[in-house]
């Protein structure tokens, strides 16, 4: 047997392994309706929408609340709900900002409706 650079003490039974040795794969069957089972980046890639902050090749910038547009969105949310408490779940439904933002800018929830003048709606 000669021997090939790269191959140096190789036998026919210690073949390389490599792309040129894999069976081709069976077609995939698994795909959603539309897509072609050829195209590779269809197999693997989830649609454009779904793939995180790479939405329009542009990284997503993160929004700094301050505290008057935590007390503008607390004043919405009770003017949508209407009269009665105003609630954490309530807020969570209705807000276009997480509860954690509330509490980070105010600590506690009973804070943050005093300072939107809205203490009267506290739960607690």
């Amino acid at each position: 047997m000669t021997e090939t650079p790269g191959q140096a003490g190789l036998t026919n039974r210690q073949a390389p392994c490599g792309p040129q040795d894999e069976e081709q794969a069976p077609p995939r069957t698994d795909l959603p309706a539309g897509r072609d089972p050829q195209d590779e980046a269809a197999a693997y890639l989830p649609p454009r929408r779904y793939r995180g902050a790479d939405i329009g090749n542009r990284p997503r910038r993160r929004v700094i609340y301050t505290k008057q547009m935590v007390l503008d969105e607390l004043r919405r949310v009770a003017a949508l709900v209407g009269p009665g408490h105003l609630t954490i779940s309530l807020f969570r439904r209705h807000s276009r900002m997480a509860t954690a933002v509330v509490h980070r800018r105010f600590g506690l929830w009973r804070t943050a409706l005093e300072h939107a003048g809205l203490a009267d709606r506290y739960s607690g």
